[in-house]
């Protein structure tokens, strides 16, 4: 006859496969969960890094007393900025909506303009992955930039 402690030993098959498929399940439920906030992390970096630029343009144009111009490279998804050295090239996986004066649209280029007295041509730049979207309002007036945040709908 065997012991009570003899009878306990290890685990059964069923128990380790219970608790292999209950891991796998939880690792299967968190990672789309993180991946989509990675990408909404990516995307929340490159909108804070192109508001930046935006408003080094702003100003510059108000301490050098000249316009300054931000451009978007349609073809090459690069934004870069008569006042800085720095580009911000987009992902190809982020969408992007503009809305700016007609003018200063051209099948290759966008223009913001900044004018010495804080104003611009004003407008909207939309970046968007999956669901998630993100949004760059530059007031006409004032020059000033607002950043918001919506969900697009599923």
């Amino acid at each position: 006859m065997k012991t009570p402690r003899q009878q306990e030993q290890g685990y059964s098959l069923v128990e380790m496969l219970v608790v292999l498929a209950i891991l796998v399940m939880t690792l299967a439920a968190v990672f789309p969960v993180s991946q989509k906030s990675a990408e909404a992390q990516r995307l929340e970096a490159i909108t804070r890094s192109l508001s930046a630029l935006i408003q080094r343009t702003r100003s510059s144009a108000m301490t050098s007393n000249k316009s300054q111009r931000l451009i978007y490279d349609r073809a090459m998804r690069m934004w870069r900025s008569d006042a800085s050295a720095t580009a911000i090239e987009l992902p190809p996986n982020v969408s992007i909506d503009l809305r700016t004066a007609a003018s200063a649209n051209t099948n290759e280029t966008v223009i913001f303009q900044f004018f010495p007295d804080g104003g611009s041509t004003g407008g909207k730049i939309t970046l968007s992955v999956s669901s998630t979207s993100r949004s760059i309002d530059i007031n006409w007036l004032t020059g000033s930039v607002a950043l918001t945040s919506a969900d697009a709908a599923p």
